[in-house]
């Protein structure tokens, strides 16, 4: 993965990957130690249900989850790095999957993050009756 620079900013989009299966450890593994190695590539989330505690290993990094991998979230800087994550998805998932481009995070905070979750009680909107 790479870091990145402001002209990276000025590009920078998501890839989500929705594969039609939950994904085992040995796929999620074979697809992160191949996503590592593309250049472009600046960040990863991993997203699922809610799954046993275990580790996955990545090259020699061990990564501590708890969720078993349904969607996956990378940011990209470079516009040529999509046909390579799409090539390593075609090598390594043996089933359909969905990939889009686009922006998936927040990219500012919203008005609930300012307000916090006590903050409802305070002005008196949750009434419990």
């Amino acid at each position: 993965m790479t870091e990145m620079t402001e002209e990276d900013e000025e590009y920078y989009q998501e890839v989500v990957i929705i594969p039609e299966r939950l994904l085992g450890d040995e796929t999620t593994e074979k697809l992160l130690e191949r996503f590592q190695a593309i250049d472009g590539i600046v960040n990863i989330i991993l997203q699922g249900p809610n799954y046993l505690s275990r580790n996955l290993r990545v090259g020699e990094q061990k990564i501590h989850t708890t969720v078993k991998v349904g969607k996956i979230f990378i940011g990209i800087s470079k516009e040529s790095t999509i046909d390579e994550i799409k090539g390593v998805c075609d090598d390594i998932l043996a089933f359909p999957y969905d990939l889009a481009v686009g922006r998936f995070s927040k990219t500012r905070p919203t008005v609930s993050d300012a307000l916090g979750k006590s903050s409802y009680r305070d002005i008196g909107i949750l009434d419990r009756k």
